[in-house]
């Protein structure tokens, strides 16, 4: 829709994988240096992946995997209320947001709603403990409104509810991912005819 409403030239998609990319390197930057308690460590951590032969090779195709990259940090960062025990409760925007970005993750790839499954528990247990049940509405509103416009988006352009592109949501997929659980494919580079190296970003 964004290329359709921009006038985007198809054969320049890479760009838009590019710029995820950079936003990814930013925000796994900021998440490490809380994580790993040094802005240092952070700034490492970013640099491995922004450098990683996999994620420069997906810079340069029409990949989704910088988006799922960047819009997991963000989940972590949005989340950081609920992470982190000292800060403080966070507000309905936020939680909005968050559920969004858990919608969005969970329709691309499923293995990510276990994050939605996990945020949502801890914003019910935390809303249970300070008595404001603001935010957890928001969360999960948001979430279904991101699933309710996947399905409708699903019905006017494929014309079925169930069509998806994704191989994911597939259970077959399950039984061959024992198949790619190897540390060789850390340093492989991504190939067209041997998407197996896909996994370094999970």
């Amino acid at each position: 829709p964004f290329a359709w409403i921009l006038h985007f030239d198809p054969t320049r998609f890479f760009w838009a994988s590019a710029f995820f990319g950079l936003i990814a390197t930013i925000l796994i930057a900021r998440v490490g240096a809380w994580l790993l308690g040094s802005r240092w460590a952070g700034v490492l951590a970013a640099a491995f992946w922004a450098l990683h032969p996999e994620t420069v090779n997906a810079a340069t195709l029409n990949m989704s995997e910088t988006a799922v990259t960047m819009m997991f940090f963000a989940a972590l960062a949005l989340g950081r209320p609920w992470l982190d025990r000292g800060r403080p409760q966070p507000g309905i925007l936020r939680a909005a947001l968050l559920g969004l970005t858990l919608g969005w993750l969970t329709i691309t790839k499923i293995p990510f709603a276990w994050w939605a499954v996990a945020f949502g528990s801890l914003a019910f247990l935390r809303a249970l403990e300070l008595r404001r049940p603001g935010p957890l509405p928001a969360l999960v509103l948001s979430g279904l409104f991101c699933l309710a416009a996947e399905l409708l988006y699903r019905r006017w352009a494929f014309g079925s509810w169930s069509r998806n592109g994704y191989a994911y949501w597939l259970p077959s997929i399950y039984t061959d991912l024992f198949k790619v659980f190897h540390w060789k494919y850390l340093f492989t580079p991504w190939l067209a005819v041997s998407p197996d190296a896909n996994l370094a970003y999970y």
